[in-house]
C-alpha cells in the first residue's frame, strides 16, 4: 500500500507519533490534530454500574458495543466494583457480542 503524496490526518493523541512514523514509512505526510479528552462523570459511572448489574442479572443473548474505548470504560468500572471476572464470564457466555468501529479503507 502506498500513501505517496497523501496527507493523512491523525487524531489519536496517545499514539500520534507512532502513527505518524507509519504514515511516513508508506510515503504519506502525517497531519497531527489535537483531540478532546473525555472525562467520565459520576453520573456516567453510576449509569455504567447500573448497566453492569442489569447485564449480570438479566438474560441477554447479544451485546453490541459502539467503541472499543466504551468497552474499556465498562470493564474499568466493573474492575472498580470487583466484578470484572463476573462480567467477563457473562459476556463470554453470550451467543454473540461485537464492537462496532468505523473503518476507513484505502
Amino acid at each position: 500500500m502506498s500513501l505517496s503524496g497523501l496527507v493523512v490526518g491523525v487524531t489519536a493523541s496517545r499514539r500520534a507519533l507512532e502513527l505518524a512514523h507509519i504514515i511516513r514509512t508508506f510515503g504519506g505526510v502525517p497531519y497531527i490534530a489535537p483531540t478532546v479528552g473525555i472525562e467520565v462523570s459520576h453520573n456516567v459511572k453510576r449509569e455504567a454500574e447500573s448497566f453492569i448489574h442489569r447485564l449480570l442479572s438479566e438474560k441477554i443473548d447479544y451485546a453490541i458495543f459502539m467503541t472499543a474505548p466504551g468497552v474499556y470504560s465498562l470493564m474499568s468500572v466493573a474492575a472498580s466494583l470487583g466484578i470484572e471476572q463476573e462480567l467477563t464470564q457473562k459476556l463470554g457466555d453470550l451467543r454473540s457480542w461485537h464492537v462496532v468501529q468505523n473503518q476507513c479503507r484505502l
